[in-house]
């Protein structure tokens, strides 16, 4: 997948940009049970808690961990953009 110029733009303006539906409902569903495991893992230090109750604030590194949100961070559709406006950005 390769940005538009507008694109590019608007992420340099933004800081971000959102595309609706670029994986399939099947390939977020297998991101959506992946959740629970990577939450449940208390052994890595990745997942941050509220300090007042046990809400998962954020998780960090999954994609070093777990098999289907590693593959999400490399897949085509993700990583060719991101490659992308760093490279625009240097």
């Amino acid at each position: 997948m390769q940005l538009t110029n507008e694109q590019v733009a608007q992420f340099e303006r933004d800081g971000y940009l959102f595309f609706e539906e670029l994986f399939s409902p099947e390939e977020v569903a297998a991101l959506d049970a992946a959740i629970p495991k990577i939450n449940a893992d208390l052994t890595r230090g990745g997942v941050r808690r509220e300090a007042s109750s046990d809400t998962v604030r954020f998780f960090h590194g999954p994609h070093l961990y777990n098999d289907t949100v590693g593959r999400l961070s490399r897949h085509p559709r993700l990583a060719g953009p991101a490659a992308q406006l760093l490279d625009s950005s240097i």
